[in-house]
């Protein structure tokens, strides 16, 4: 009967010490015995090594159970000791002898961790999304914290240990790790790793990130547009009402703006259409249009962080019956060669599209089109 849950861990430490498939020398693209084959059998140990290391930096336990953890509970206060460690099964062959490790002069004293001195530093990639990287070239897996600014209790983010993706051909490549709690406002982030024995280091000192508002309000409907000429002719003033709502209204939500656009009349740019003040429970507008023409308009929702929230564009058809304001200051520069240089003052109608110039021998002749 198979059991309702598998320790994945442990079969990744089993696996490194005692599963099958080791690369034998009859194996390698190389002829036994050559360089090229005792490399390729290297990298392929390295590998099996690095499942364990893995597996024991997660689990203690693990740690102990594949021999690259030890705990002496023998061991008295106080007391110094020296220890060996060498394989209990020598090499099968006969012909490798394998020197022990020693470690000298351990002194028996409550262990105090070495400071976990990383510097993290962000970037904000989202609306409540931050990456964070820091450069560790020792540990293979870490845990992050995080918590408000003014709080105590760190909060941990991640549910497992979190082991970053190895970076083929980036030595000493960052750790990169990134967050999406959704939020605006000052927070804290601190990391801790986890050492060979599996034991974790002290936290990292704190680092502030700074999430922004960057979410728009919902933008709201222009549901319709009346066009109206209160003047008695087509050249007095023209005037826009119009109409919308919005469905919701966010807290950080201030007011209504009307943008226009003509690829003509607004260099290609949306541009503020009135300066007056729009408030959040408005739903209607009345704005002087008098000196631009047909063009499309749309109104954004704009809150505390000036971020905007638009409408689906609509078009705005005005009527343009009235004539731009003539240039001024018209006058012209004769040149040695027999040319003239007509240079005026621009119109201040904003809808002027080209200017024609035109001529003739004295103000009182017929004056035709230059071409």
């Amino acid at each position: 009967m198979s059991p309702d849950t598998i320790d994945s861990l442990a079969y990744l430490a089993m696996g490194a010490i005692y599963g099958e498939g080791d690369m034998t020398p009859e194996m390698t693209n190389y002829e036994p015995g050559s360089i090229g084959a005792l490399v390729e059998l290297e990298q392929d140990q390295k590998t099996r090594l690095f499942g364990a290391f893995l597996a024991a930096e997660w689990r203690p336990d693990l740690a102990q159970a594949m021999g690259l953890r030890y705990v002496d509970k023998t061991a008295k206060k106080g007391e110094t000791y020296t220890y060996f460690i060498m394989p209990s099964v020598p090499d099968t062959t006969g012909r490798f002898f394998i020197m022990p490790a020693q470690v000298e002069n351990l002194h028996n004293v409550k262990y105090v961790p070495d400071p976990y001195d990383v510097a993290i530093s962000d970037t904000i990639l989202e609306h409540g999304s931050v990456a964070l990287s820091w450069r560790d070239d020792l540990h293979g897996t870490f845990d992050v914290f995080w918590r408000k600014m003014g709080e105590q209790q760190w909060r941990k983010v991640n549910e497992l240990p979190y082991a970053p993706p190895f970076r083929v051909d980036q030595e000493d490549a960052d750790v990169i790790f990134e967050h999406s709690p959704g939020v605006v406002g000052l927070y804290e982030y601190a990391v801790r790793a986890y050492d060979t024995f599996g034991d974790l280091t002290p936290y990292s000192p704190p680092h502030k990130v700074f999430f922004p508002d960057l979410m728009p309000p919902l933008g709201p409907e222009i549901t319709s547009i009346v066009i109206d000429r209160p003047g008695k002719t087509l050249y007095d003033e023209v005037y826009a009402t119009i109409y919308f709502h919005k469905d919701s209204l966010e807290d950080d939500f201030v007011r209504y703006v009307p943008l226009y656009f003509n690829e003509r009349d607004s260099s290609k740019q949306w541009k503020l259409l009135t300066n007056q003040y729009i408030a959040p429970g408005d739903t209607m507008v009345r704005i002087d249009v008098t000196n631009i023409s047909t063009g499309m308009i749309t109104i954004a929702a704009v809150d505390t962080a000036e971020n905007m929230g638009y409408a689906y564009p609509k078009l705005l058809r005005v009527r343009d019956a009235r004539p731009p304001e003539a240039p001024t200051q018209v006058r012209g520069l004769p040149s040695l060669d027999g040319t003239i240089a007509i240079l005026w003052e621009m119109s201040d109608t904003l809808d002027v599209h080209h200017y024609d110039v035109f001529w003739a021998n004295s103000p009182d002749d017929e004056f035709t089109i230059l071409k």
